[in-house]
């Protein structure tokens, strides 16, 4: 990914793909919603609320934490741009855009096994491209642990999404 970006990272991707997220996740959460209650034969009320979690999940995550590893980069001495890390945040995203189309199945089970994977595959693009970018610094602090902290805030975002977009049963 830094070998296409090399130092013209852009903020065209990171704000459309989070949007495309956030959309996503509440237009198939509200609609798995709507189908398990039809389907149990329950009636189903509109949760807009789910809109704005979305928004603020997503777009505080996207924005914070490329903002705390700069702060932290700049205190090791890493020359890295806040715009090089919202980049890369912003386009490791894409992963949840299937995995929110895939979660409409009605099996828990599927779709814990999605969220896993959409956090294997995204974590996978963020810490190798976070190692990749912090290993020419010189603070070996920073391409080691800075990464890991990365993978566990991503964890956690993996776990929320699931708990709170993918959660529903069928009775």
């Amino acid at each position: 990914f830094l070998h296409l970006i090399e130092n013209h990272p852009d903020l065209y991707g990171p704000f459309w793909i989070p949007t495309t997220v956030i959309f996503l996740l509440f237009v198939t959460s509200s609609l798995a919603g709507s189908m398990a209650a039809f389907l149990s034969g329950k009636t189903w009320s509109y949760d807009v609320t789910l809109l704005s979690l979305a928004l603020s999940t997503i777009y505080t995550y996207v924005a914070v934490m490329p903002l705390g590893l700069w702060g932290a980069t700049k205190y090791l001495g890493s020359p890295v741009s806040l715009v090089q890390l919202m980049s890369i945040y912003g386009y490791g995203q894409i992963a949840w855009i299937p995995v929110s189309l895939l979660c409409i199945t009605p099996d828990d089970g599927i779709r814990w096994i999605l969220v896993l994977l959409g956090f294997i595959f995204s974590s996978l693009f963020l810490v190798r491209t976070l190692r990749s970018l912090l290993s020419p610094g010189p603070s070996a602090v920073a391409s080691r642990v800075l990464p890991l902290c990365a993978l566990g805030a991503h964890a956690l975002l993996a776990l929320l999404l699931k708990i709170q977009f993918f959660s529903y049963s069928v009775e």
